[in-house]
């Protein structure tokens, strides 16, 4: 594993437990997998929830929605994101806020192809900008919450 997608590791892992201590809160228990055996095959956690921590979305005003990864560029890319095995929902925030998503809602918004699909400068992954502003315009989350300062 190399020192990039490590920082990246323990940073999506730190906002998952930000974020399932806010659900929890709210009444919603959250048990993450954590071996890459249980990830694959079943998902992240046991609601089929994705998480993903996205630290632009107030510098740009869009999210970023994966859909597919690789460690590093020798490797083919796998379906990840909202393609990932498991995923019944997609949650994208920062620690503003949050946005939830019916997976399929994206996929269906991504099979549309209104979004071109970029691939990140590191070449690791996949994905397409979806404006904030697009996103409430059309209602396509199903949950849009700020965090209690």
């Amino acid at each position: 594993m190399n020192e990039y997608y490590e920082k990246q590791l323990v940073i999506g892992q730190e906002y998952q437990d930000f974020v399932g201590d806010i659900l929890c809160k709210r009444g919603f228990a959250l048990r993450n997998y954590t071996s890459r055996k249980y990830q694959l095959n079943k998902g992240e956690n046991l609601i089929g929830l994705e998480i993903k921590y996205d630290s632009q979305i107030s510098v740009y005003g869009n999210l970023y929605i994966e859909v597919a990864e690789r460690r590093d560029t020798s490797m083919p890319f796998f379906p990840s994101g909202i393609y990932a095995a498991g995923s019944t929902f997609y949650l994208i925030g920062d620690y503003e806020r949050y946005f939830l998503f019916a997976t399929n809602t994206l996929r269906g918004v991504h099979q549309f192809g209104r979004y071109p699909m970029i691939t990140i400068a590191r070449e690791t992954s996949r994905g397409f900008k979806l404006p904030i502003a697009d996103v409430r315009e059309n209602l396509w989350m199903a949950e849009e919450f700020v965090f209690p300062k």
